[in-house]
């Protein structure tokens, strides 16, 4: 019962960390000022004690308005900084009304932040065609390219294709090593780690994970620290080594504690209910579930509080509380419906059918499942629209591609046009006044030959 709920606690918890945990660096010159503030703001954004704008802010006020491309530049990090934040509709926002110079980099950063946007969305078919034309732009070992081929791999994890996913965080990995790039290297390691986990591979998971963690550490960025934790909680808990998974996601909990983090304490929360499930001690797992629930509710946070619910019903379900269960499966419905979130729905769907079942109530066990089916159908019918309207978008942006493509050669081929007939008057300018001057010398010299014939003449 609890394996698909581990797999899916998975997604939940990792599904945000599409990006590497370092933004890209600005591909041009930096005075020595600039550059510290650079660098300042890369280790706010490692350690995410919530300060990163403000170092954004700085750094902006360095630019000035000396440099535009760096201007541009820093409005495409504030955009990475708001994805971050689960700011989603505001860095969309500002990336719509964002035009960036016709250069590699920055059409790929910005064809990268779009893919993280349609990631986000759940749109993973559209995010990886971003992410394919970002890479497209840029070497595959620069600082840039290992952040997209990162973000690829993590979106082909979400989207099930795992064995893609695997060779993606290979090759990064490879390349970051390459760069000698630490943060770059613990953040392959990890997302390597997370997908041999959901592979079933959990000897190489776990030394994935350990190797991220010792980066992490040496680096001090302690939010990341505890996501490797929470990994290999996850990894303990496959074994069916429920004490090691508590004590990995203890040391998770208590980082994000220090940091005030409360999306990480929460998720964290989720994960030692899950171990204290996998020992049968459902009280243990519901006084976890309620403090992972007023943690919610305290930070306004919605997204996964229906997947608490229904762990809390099947908790009260096997302590036979069955009007607790009952609530909190109706409630995890209700909650389900108002985020639009479908796999909590069917899950939702799924434990009533079987509480109604438990309690010989077969008719209102039919409803639910005939309402599931219902749901199951519509999803079905979602899903072939959505996969015929990406590919129709896909078809339409290789066709604006194309078209950007025929024009940019027409360009091309008019700008060379112009060339040759700029060139071609310049060497028939150069010509006529070597000519002229030509002719003026052997005038000259004519002329001097008729004096000098004059004066023998004038001599003899």
């Amino acid at each position: 019962m609890y394996r698909g709920l581990a797999f899916f606690i998975v997604f939940l918890l990792f599904r945000s960390t599409v990006s590497a945990v370092h933004l890209p660096r600005f591909q041009g010159e930096l005075n020595q000022e600039q550059e510290k503030s650079y660098r300042s703001l890369q280790k706010e954004f490692l350690l995410g004690k919530g300060q990163e704008f403000k170092a954004l802010d700085e750094l902006n006020l360095l630019a000035g308005t000396s440099k535009p491309d760096l201007t541009h530049w820093i409005r495409l990090l504030h955009v990475d900084l708001l994805l971050e934040k689960d700011s989603a509709l505001r860095a969309e926002q500002l990336l719509e009304q964002l035009s960036v110079p016709e250069s590699p980099a920055f059409e790929a950063y910005k064809a990268y932040l779009l893919g993280k946007l349609s990631f986000r969305k759940g749109q993973y078919i559209i995010a990886n065609m971003q992410f394919s034309k970002a890479l497209d732009q840029v070497e595959d070992d620069s600082d840039l390219g290992i952040i997209i081929r990162q973000a690829m791999a993590e979106n082909l994890r979400a989207k099930g294709d795992l064995d893609q996913s695997l060779r993606l965080w290979l090759e990064s990995l490879d390349a970051s090593q390459t760069l000698r790039d630490s943060i770059a290297i613990a953040d392959s390691y990890e997302g390597r780690g997370l997908t041999r986990l959901a592979l079933g591979e959990y000897d190489m998971a776990e030394h994935d994970l350990k190797l991220s963690l010792g980066y992490f550490s040496r680096l001090g960025a302690r939010k990341r620290m505890a996501q490797s934790y929470t990994g290999l909680a996850l990894v303990n808990y496959y074994r069916k080594d429920h004490q090691a998974s508590i004590a990995n996601g203890l040391r998770a909990y208590e980082i994000s504690k220090r940091l005030n983090d409360i999306k990480g304490q929460s998720e964290s929360l989720k994960n030692l209910a899950l171990a204290y499930m996998g020992l049968e001690n459902w009280n243990q797992a519901l006084r976890y579930l309620e403090q992972a629930v007023q943690l919610k509710s305290r930070a306004g946070q919605r997204q996964d509080l229906p997947e608490i619910l229904n762990s809390m019903g099947l908790c009260h379900l096997q302590l036979r509380s069955l009007p607790e269960a009952q609530y909190y499966f109706d409630l995890a419905l209700e909650k389900a419906k108002e985020s639009g979130s479908t796999t909590e729905m069917i899950r939702s769907y799924k434990n009533l059918s079987r509480y109604y079942a438990d309690q010989s109530d077969f008719e209102s066990a039919y409803e639910a499942q005939a309402r599931l089916v219902t749901l199951t159908d519509s999803l079905a019918l979602i899903d072939r629209a959505q996969t015929i309207y990406e590919l129709e978008v896909r078809h339409s942006t290789d066709q604006k591609e194309q078209e950007i493509m025929l024009l940019r050669q027409e360009k091309k081929i008019i700008t060379e046009r112009w060339l040759n007939l700029a060139l071609g008057l310049f060497l028939l300018i150069v010509i006529g006044i070597l000519f002229i001057d030509n002719q003026k010398r052997k005038h000259r010299q004519q002329t001097e030959l008729l004096m000098k014939e004059d004066e023998l003449k004038k001599a003899e």
